[in-house]
């Protein structure tokens, strides 16, 4: 398993739960599930208000045969 956890938010409190996040179950998470093929990634991005941009969730899906 590849599971990772990653913020492109500087100087703001998005990225410290983001590291935190990552420190406390990135390694526990791929170590439990490594005979796992499968990868998942969590992003978090915290952008001003002043953007007007909408919150949304994107799911991608890699299917392979």
């Amino acid at each position: 398993m590849d599971f990772s956890i990653v913020s492109d938010t500087a100087g703001a409190r998005v990225g410290e739960l983001a590291r935190e996040l990552r420190n406390a179950l990135e390694s526990n998470i791929n170590s439990k599930y490594g005979n796992v093929d499968i990868s998942i990634g969590i992003a978090f991005r915290c952008l001003p208000e002043s953007y007007g941009r909408k919150s949304f969730i994107r799911y991608t899906k890699k299917i392979t045969i």
